[in-house]
C-alpha cells in the first residue's frame, strides 16, 4: 500500500494541482480535485462507499490534508511572494490593474483576486500579513 501512496504523492496530485496557485477557484470548480482525490484515496485503501467510511477517516488513515486546503495554502503563498516583489516589477502592475469598460449584464466571473480575498478571510489573515508570510 506504500507504493500506492507513493505515486499517488509523487505523481497524481501535482497533476491535479499543478499551477492551481493561479486558478480563479469557485466553490463549484475546488469540489472537483475534492471529489478526484477522495476517489484515489479510497481506491488505494479499497474501501468502497458501501464501507460507510467516511472522507475524514480515509484522509486520517492517509495522512493527508484536504486538497482544497492544500490549494488555499498553494495560492497564499503565491500571493505572498508576489506582493513581496518590487513596486516597480511588471507582475506588481499586473495585479494591481483595474480594467475599465463595459460587461455584460451578468454575474461577474470570478476573479484570482477574489479568489484570494475569500482565502485570506478563511485562514483571518490581514494585508499586513502578506509581506510577513513564507
Amino acid at each position: 500500500m506504500t507504493k500506492r501512496y507513493h505515486t499517488y504523492h509523487t505523481y497524481k496530485k501535482p497533476i491535479l494541482t499543478y499551477s492551481s496557485e493561479t486558478w480563479p477557484v469557485t466553490q463549484k470548480m475546488e469540489e472537483k480535485p475534492n471529489a478526484a482525490e477522495m476517489r484515489m484515496l479510497r481506491h488505494i485503501q479499497g474501501v468502497t462507499f458501501d464501507d460507510h467510511i467516511t472522507n475524514e477517516e480515509i484522509r486520517s488513515q492517509a495522512k493527508v490534508r484536504e486538497l482544497s486546503i492544500q490549494m488555499r495554502v498553494k495560492r497564499l503563498r503565491w500571493y505572498g511572494h508576489m506582493c513581496r516583489r518590487d513596486e516597480d516589477e511588471d507582475i506588481r502592475h499586473v495585479m494591481e490593474m483595474n480594467v475599465t469598460g463595459s460587461h455584460k449584464r451578468m454575474r461577474p466571473k470570478q476573479r484570482w483576486t477574489d479568489t484570494i480575498r475569500t482565502d485570506m478571510r478563511y485562514w483571518a489573515l490581514e494585508k499586513a500579513d502578506r509581506t510577513t508570510a513564507g
